[in-house]
């Protein structure tokens, strides 16, 4: 976990802060569509998002645990 929280020597301070901004809003924008298509109307739709959400969950808790 620390090596997540450690910035790369080769990059400029800004960069670094772009890219962590950058990956932050790619992060919201997901978690906004997968909560909208939980919410949709079609069953279809709602199973796909069940997926997409349990795969995600599925890798976070597995990568944390170290499987």
């Amino acid at each position: 976990m620390d090596s997540l929280l450690r910035w790369s020597p080769e990059l400029s301070p800004e960069l670094q802060w772009f890219i962590f901004f950058a990956g932050g809003v790619f992060v919201i924008l997901v978690a906004l569509a997968v909560v909208r298509a939980l919410f949709a109307g079609d069953r279809e739709t709602r199973t796909d998002a069940h997926d997409v959400l349990n795969t995600l969950l599925d890798a976070f808790l597995f990568r944390r645990r170290g499987r």
